[in-house]
């Protein structure tokens, strides 16, 4: 009985090699892309990876030959208003490009082939992607512009950082699977951007928002910010560490964290005294417990490192604001000399925000400029300010 169980097991082998063997055989003699992929979809997992860069190299030459054909009638278009569907070159090109992908696992040197053809279809994706910004189509920017940067893969053989707009394109990427709670492509294409001096920090903000919505316990909360701690100091080229500090003050915005937030922020600027979004952060923190005296100083340190930080120097003027009117509140209603200076200071920062953000696009300091001058009995130019739109 042993015997005949191996020589049945023998021939069920065989068959399937000879299944195999037809597959590719099949799908040499496709005439369409459509035609060879049904014949993938029947199954090419168990080819070896010689088999496989057969079959991926005809569907690629079946791709390329589709997508060259469409991208001639996509240049064309103009000549002919509503005559085309250019989603038709868009899916040729999606379908070139994966096609390459499937290819490059199998081969990466056989992919090598189709660079010229799959930068082109990059532009397409470019196109598309854009397309899909200006409707913000979330689906047509995570798939269009996910394949321009999955494609990096082949054009630059695996070294993706080799392409100078894949920060700028993964980022928009992220932002698309980020609007689609897309957990899995927001932690993917965010990878490429987060050293980006341009998008490094908006794409680590969109990663902390898709990883803190699986935060569902107290144990999970624990290993999120111990998992941000990791990682500041990681991304200095693209200033991510503002984005991870911010996220985890906020997290541990309730009092009884203070002194572990306090504890975080100067070791990181133990570590990097430059670092102006922890002396922020270290400003705002104290500000809201109402240590005036250290948000004040730790706001001006901000402010030294970045005089255009508009936030910050409302926050600075904040707390020169609140101090004062601490002191005076202490001296039963007298406006003391050393209150006086704090009022004129909050004022001149108050003044400058006022000419950078005449319109209130980052801070609404209308009302904080009004009560200085109300404080210091300047009732014309309270007025004046109350006056404003």
């Amino acid at each position: 009985m042993k015997k005949l169980m191996m020589m049945a097991v023998a021939v069920l082998f065989a068959a399937s090699a000879n299944a195999q063997g037809d597959i590719v055989k099949l799908i040499k003699k496709a005439k369409t892309y459509s035609d060879a992929m049904q014949l993938v979809n029947q199954g090419v997992s168990a080819l070896s990876n010689e088999d496989k860069a057969k079959v991926y190299t005809k569907v690629c030459d079946l791709a390329a030959k589709e997508f060259s054909t469409e991208q001639d009638n996509y240049i064309k278009k103009d000549l002919n208003p509503g005559g085309y569907d250019v989603n038709n070159a868009y899916t040729a090109a999606q379908n070139l490009i994966k096609s390459a992908l499937s290819l490059r696992d199998a081969d990466p040197k056989a992919a090598i082939k189709y660079i010229d053809p799959v930068n082109k279809a990059r532009e397409m994706m470019l196109n598309a992607g854009q397309e899909g910004l200006d409707k913000k189509d979330f689906n047509q920017i995570l798939s269009n512009l996910g394949l321009y940067v999955d494609a990096a893969n082949v054009v630059y053989d695996g070294k993706v950082d080799m392409d100078p707009n894949v920060p700028q394109i993964s980022y928009f990427a992220t932002w698309g699977a980020s609007e689609l709670n897309d957990a899995e492509n927001v932690m993917k294409y965010s990878q490429y951007a987060l050293n980006d001096s341009a998008y490094g920090a908006p794409a680590m903000a969109l990663m902390l928002n898709s990883m803190e919505k699986k935060v569902a316990s107290k144990q999970d909360s624990v290993e999120f910010v111990n998992k941000l701690k990791g990682m500041i100091g990681k991304y200095p080229g693209g200033q991510a560490d503002g984005a991870i500090l911010g996220k985890i003050t906020t997290f541990y915005g309730a009092p009884q964290y203070a002194g572990e937030v306090n504890k975080l922020l100067d070791e990181t600027i133990a570590a990097n005294p430059n670092n102006k979004m922890a002396w922020a952060l270290k400003g705002q923190t104290a500000l809201n417990n109402m240590d005036y005296e250290t948000a004040i100083a730790a706001n001006k340190k901000a402010i030294e490192l970045d005089p255009k930080f508009t936030q910050v120097r409302f926050n600075l003027a904040t707390g020169q604001r609140e101090k004062a009117m601490a002191m005076i509140d202490a001296a039963n209603g007298n406006v003391t000399p050393e209150a006086k200076a704090l009022v004129n200071e909050a004022l001149a920062n108050l003044n400058q925000i006022r000419e950078e953000d005449p319109n209130h696009e980052l801070v609404q300091w209308k009302y904080p400029l009004a009560q200085c001058y109300y404080i210091l009995g300047e009732q014309a130019k309270y007025d004046e300010i109350m006056a404003l739109p």
